[in-house]
């Protein structure tokens, strides 16, 4: 009588982590899985099919129509290599695919018999992951780590949210495995670093000139990295000197009797590219509106959430509503410049606190900053461009997945400005991504596809326009040309003195 043990509890993780589907075909290697899928068959459901061959192919293209974790089961030896084809397809795809064979009994390993094949060095250039399960206190621990290795792969740009024709939502799936699956481990040090960027930029923008000092010497450059856990081919954004806050609050005060809208300062056009947040303040104010910013420090918190910090980032919410509580209750614009970060007013925060009233409120009432100007119907015929060529913009990736990216197209429209909107998916970015030093090639190769090439071709006398902080970083690291955000290049059209 075999002992299932072993297969149970790895049925049982595979039901805890979402997998209802597992397509394959019977074997004497996995009969005792087979026992254990027939179990719970009411939770998850085992598809047979003819040949292992299709099992894979199958789970590859379940992947790619669901967008969930595809399965494909086969027993050892020439059943486990007829999965091959399947997982490649998968690979070439950026689908994640879970392969689960059968393997030889352990008095028989190394016995040269044809179950006795290396299934885990056949597989080992197309994996992620790879692990023989050979006691039941293992199954549970690969099954987590085999998704969790998968899920690391996925850049959270949430274009799944729209492009998928069944609306899969990956970044939400990674968020929610890694506040599950950390909660009792060791987080990876990035989720200390990445994560809670808004807590080191602060530091950081506090005392720019230090900051960039070692952030950019050779040398110190290098322990800034090793200590962040950065890739050492990225260079480390450099510091605004001052940051936007701090140039905000020490300015005159130029409030008149206009509209009241909030600027929300996001970490990175506050800390790193404090020039968009002044152009936009400027352009706001010369449309004739009072611009205020958030008394004390902000944060929308998706990083914490992207890195499973769940808690972290409700806290960091709830200061939020503190901080705005008046601007919520008098249903004041909250105008937004990183996408990101008003695709977490919009999509992350109902998620994370649904039911909350203010959550709502807030949520509804935060716009992009060519949302808004579109909604305000904003006259924007004064605008006087310096070049005819056509501005290429890359769009990101959270503008096409929860925003209304078509109010770039209408507002440089109505501006008179020349544009044409690329058609070049992701930068690569989304995020922390390109400079985890184990991912980071990832990043790259994502940008190599499309962007980058097409970019490296523009005309110098072209603006490019990004409004994405990673975008911007992803084209100027690898191009070596400047970039705008839409708030700089209406400034620039708009008022003399932020023409060049």
């Amino acid at each position: 009588m075999y002992d299932t043990a072993a297969a149970d509890i790895l049925v049982e993780n595979l039901v805890e982590q979402g997998v209802d589907t597992v397509i394959g075909i019977p074997g004497d290697g996995i009969d005792v899985i087979i026992e254990s899928l027939r179990k719970r068959q009411d939770d998850i459901r085992f598809v047979q099919v003819r040949h292992e061959e299709a099992a894979a192919l199958a789970a590859s293209g379940y992947a790619k129509w669901t967008g969930k974790l595809g399965a494909g089961l086969a027993t050892s030896g020439s059943g486990g290599i007829h999965l091959h084809d399947g997982v490649l397809d998968a690979r070439l795809d950026g689908q994640s695919v879970l392969a689960i064979t059968g393997m030889q009994f352990h008095d028989l390993l190394h016995t040269h018999t044809k179950q006795d094949g290396k299934l885990d060095e056949l597989f080992m250039d197309l994996n992620v992951y790879i692990s023989r399960i050979k006691s039941p206190n293992r199954a549970g621990n690969a099954v987590e780590l085999a998704r969790g290795s998968a899920l690391d792969l996925c850049l959270s740009c949430t274009a799944c949210n729209s492009s998928c024709p069944v609306n899969a939502d990956m970044a939400t799936d990674k968020a929610d495995f890694r506040s599950r699956h950390d909660t009792s481990r060791k987080r990876p040090f990035a989720a200390h670093t990445m994560g809670r960027i808004h807590q080191w930029a602060r530091i950081g923008g506090a005392v720019p000139g230090l900051a960039n000092f070692a952030t950019r010497t050779p040398g110190l450059s290098v322990l800034a990295k090793w200590a962040g856990s950065i890739s050492p081919q990225h260079e480390i954004p450099r510091f605004s000197a001052p940051s936007f806050t701090q140039w905000f609050r020490q300015r005159e005060d130029t409030s008149a009797a206009y509209k009241k809208v909030v600027l929300w300062p996001d970490t990175f056009n506050n800390y790193f590219r404090a020039d968009t947040a002044i152009a936009a303040t400027h352009l706001l104010e010369h449309l004739g509106y009072d611009v205020v910013i958030p008394e004390g420090h902000v944060c929308c918190g998706r990083p914490l959430y992207d890195r499973g910090l769940r808690d972290e980032a409700k806290a960091l919410w709830q200061r939020n509503f503190a901080v705005l509580e008046n601007e919520i209750r008098d249903g004041t614009p909250i105008i937004g410049l990183e996408p990101g970060c008003v695709s977490a007013f919009r999509d992350e925060l109902p998620k994370l606190l649904p039911g909350n009233e203010q959550a709502e409120k807030l949520s509804s009432q935060t716009r992009f900053i060519t949302e808004f100007l579109e909604h305000e119907d904003v006259d924007l015929s004064r605008a006087m461009t310096a070049s005819g060529k056509n501005a290429p913009v890359q769009m990101h990736c959270h503008e096409h997945a929860t925003l209304d990216s078509g109010t770039d197209t209408k507002v440089l429209d109505r501006a008179g400005i020349p544009h044409e909107i690329l058609n070049s998916w992701c930068c690569g970015v989304a995020g922390s991504i390109r400079f985890e030093k184990d991912i980071s090639e990832v990043s790259q190769a994502a940008g190599e596809w499309m962007l980058l090439p097409r970019e490296r071709e523009e005309s110098d006398e072209a603006p490019i326009l990004a409004n994405g902080f990673s975008c911007r970083e992803q084209i100027e690291l690898n191009t070596g040309r400047n970039t705008l955000h839409v708030a700089d290049l209406l400034a620039r059209a708009i008022l003399p003195q932020h023409r060049r």
